[in-house]
């Protein structure tokens, strides 16, 4: 009892001080964008196609497109943290060359805008460990902008849970692979766990899956969200709640909501059911929209999928379920990140496109 008490009283401490953090900014509201693709002007190389070397030493910083390119990122001289799902070898090579060919087809300023989030506005980040993939991503896009960075009292290597502020004073508050959302008092939990600020403060709220328990037996999941319950007071309860939908979330916060897809396919049918909401609901409300995770992965007909988090390992195609002992399908994956991006930069990129709108 004296332990249990002990985190709760930490966690309030904790809560607190997080509270004292987020009355310094401000906020408001987003828009729609639907990206066309459209040929790009030719670069530095004359050859249409921007390679690496054009994004780091572009002398215009307008021109660069900002993909991911590190193994660890550490923020305002915080701890390091790995990115991982690293890859490499030959068909990775190949990989980040169609990605270099499909970005010169991205209008302007798709992958280059010089923030990641429209001046003094404030974004709330839940899902899964797909979401945090890409929020991640973006986080390490504009690594170079970030001028302040909060674990908010979660020492996770993962970066499930963080505050980044940038130059322009735009912030992101992230919750990935949080326990809170196992309640029925989960939109109370996430005020809570966010200093104590409304939900209707925020600007907007980018959105992902979240796991059920069902779906999670037998996964590493399962004693991830073990070992979280253990630090979380309330009502929480992994095996017998469910999650808040798209639908749950807008029927709590009126604002801009961005539901992203997973890159995995067996999340197609929440993304189909919640596409079809967002159409039902036009007629009354139109700031909710949809990212299709898997977009560019059916555009390029690659995978390029990443077996292990920890591992460096190969960018894995169908084709490779034949050839290797897989725990799982390549399509169920998350994507290969490593010195030539991945997947995780394009969709970074489109919520950013919407997240400069708010």
């Amino acid at each position: 009892m004296t332990g249990r008490m002990s985190r709760f009283c930490g966690f309030v401490i904790c809560v607190s001080w997080i509270g004292v953090v987020y009355i310094l900014f401000e906020l408001n509201v987003v828009q729609r964008l639907g990206a066309q693709f459209q040929t790009s002007n030719k670069t530095a190389t004359g050859t249409g196609v921007p390679t690496l070397k054009d994004v780091h030493d572009d002398d215009d910083d307008t021109k660069k497109f900002r993909f991911c390119t590190k193994k660890f990122m550490t923020f305002c001289g915080n701890p390091e943290f790995k990115l991982g799902y690293l890859c490499s070898g030959d068909h990775y090579d190949e990989f980040g060359s169609a990605l270099e060919s499909l970005a010169a087809t991205l209008p302007e300023p798709m992958g280059r805008r010089p923030f990641p989030v429209a001046a003094n506005k404030t974004v709330l980040v839940m899902g899964n460990s797909h979401t945090r993939q890409m929020i991640l991503a973006l986080m390490c896009q504009y690594s170079d902008e970030i001028v302040e960075y909060d674990n908010m009292c979660l020492d996770s290597e993962r970066g499930d849970r963080f505050m980044v502020r940038f130059r322009n004073d735009a912030t992101i508050l992230s919750q990935t692979n949080s326990p809170i959302v196992y309640s029925p008092t989960w939109p109370t939990l996430i005020e809570t766990i966010s200093g104590g600020r409304p939900l209707k403060s925020f600007d907007g709220i980018v959105l992902g899956k979240f796991n059920a328990y069902e779906d999670s037996k037998g996964t590493s999941f399962v004693e991830t969200m073990s070992q979280a319950l253990k630090d979380v007071p309330g009502n929480v309860d992994f095996t017998k709640a469910s999650p808040p939908s798209l639908k749950d979330v807008a029927g709590v916060y009126e604002g801009p909501i961005v539901y992203v897809g997973m890159f995995a396919k067996y999340g197609m049918q929440e993304q189909s059911a919640n596409k079809d909401f967002v159409q039902s609901a036009r007629s009354n409300r139109d700031n909710l929209s949809v990212i299709d995770g898997r977009k560019y992965i059916n555009m390029m007909k690659m995978e390029c999928g990443a077996l292990s988090f920890d591992s460096e390992g190969l960018c894995l195609e169908k084709k490779d379920e034949a050839n290797h002992s897989l725990s799982r399908a390549v399509d169920g994956m998350h994507r290969c990140t490593g010195d030539k991006g991945g997947h995780p930069d394009l969709i970074a990129w489109e919520v950013a496109e919407k997240l400069n709108r708010l």
